[in-house]
């Protein structure tokens, strides 16, 4: 469902990604319902404000974001997608302590699939809604 907050799970490295498809706007609320810290949103919507996806991480309260204003429904679109969630393998996987580095290589890889993968399946379930 578009404008809706959903979540996955990440267990091998117990972490949690916010995903969001829709309005930037309505995913700031959703944002605030949440009760996240006003300098997080601020943050999360300076970024929505400059580009066409975002993965953004919160340190201080260890939240992730994933956003885009619609599903993929074009290699652009699609692109931005892999993009975003590469932003994203990075900052879990440095919070975690992984550098990126040809003995990691693995785990990135691993974890950019598993992202994608998990995302994949909200974008799956919103298409066949609409």
């Amino acid at each position: 469902m578009i404008n809706k907050l959903h979540q996955i799970h990440i267990p091998i490295y117990e972490q949690y990604v916010d995903v969001w498809f829709g309005d930037k706007d309505e995913c700031k609320k959703a944002l605030e319902k949440k009760k996240l810290p006003k300098d997080c949103i601020d943050f999360f919507y300076e970024t929505m404000n400059k580009s066409n996806g975002a993965f953004c991480q919160y340190r201080d309260e260890i939240y992730n974001l994933f956003w885009m204003p619609d599903v993929p429904k074009d290699i652009f679109d699609l692109s931005t997608f892999a993009h975003e969630i590469e932003h994203g393998t990075f900052y879990i996987l440095d919070y975690v302590g992984v550098k990126h580095d040809m003995n990691s290589d693995e785990a990135f890889a691993y974890l950019q699939g598993y992202i994608f993968g998990e995302i994949y399946k909200i974008v799956d379930k919103i298409k066949k809604q609409q």
